[in-house]
């Protein structure tokens, strides 16, 4: 961040911390800052790393997560009634003694249950497609009839996924519902 992009940060500063309002005084009575207060300044305005940051590890993990963990992940993201309970963790970024930041995807994978709301899934058509009724109608998606439409529902249900992205968030450690492999033995530590 160079100094004129700290200093019209500190003029379009709207916030109620004192120091930076006691610096932002001095600069529009004196006109400039001192080298000690422009370093402070940047350091405030300076993007904050996560909490318990690390080198973001790479791994490849389907986890099913319990159901208000994957709602506060839909409002996060306003993904409106989808709530991603089954997601593909691809990298963890983030580790404190009780949760851990991963980024992830909801995933394709056939974990037995429905991939929006964690329900068992009951018909033979929502365990083909790995997805209920009602969720299907919430990602806008029609329900399959047969075999060939199945195949097609697949295929959009896909492209929602890939539509919706990566998304990164925080999961309590207690509250990962199936752990495995590599982060099993990272959540340990």
């Amino acid at each position: 961040m160079t100094d004129q992009d700290t200093i019209q940060k500190l003029i379009n500063y709207e916030g109620n911390n004192g120091f930076v309002k006691s610096v932002l005084n001095g600069y529009n009575r004196w006109g400039k800052l001192t080298p000690k207060q422009m370093e402070a300044v940047k350091k405030f305005f300076a993007p904050k790393k996560p909490k318990g940051s690390i080198k973001p590890i790479k791994i490849n993990v389907d986890l099913v997560l319990k159901r208000y963990v994957a709602r506060e992940i839909s409002e996060e993201y306003n993904l409106g009634k989808i709530t991603p309970i089954t997601v593909t963790v691809s990298e963890i970024n983030a580790l404190t003694n009780k949760a851990v930041r991963v980024k992830g995807k909801m995933t394709f994978t056939d974990v037995g249950c429905c991939r929006c709301c964690g329900r068992d899934l009951t018909d033979w058509v929502s365990k083909a497609s790995g997805i209920g009724p009602t969720c299907a109608k919430y990602m806008g998606l029609k329900r399959p009839t047969t075999q060939s439409e199945i195949k097609e529902f697949n295929k959009n249900l896909k492209e929602k996924i890939d539509e919706i992205g990566e998304l990164e968030f925080w999961i309590p450690k207690s509250h990962i519902k199936n752990a495995m492999g590599s982060l099993k033995y990272i959540l340990e530590c």
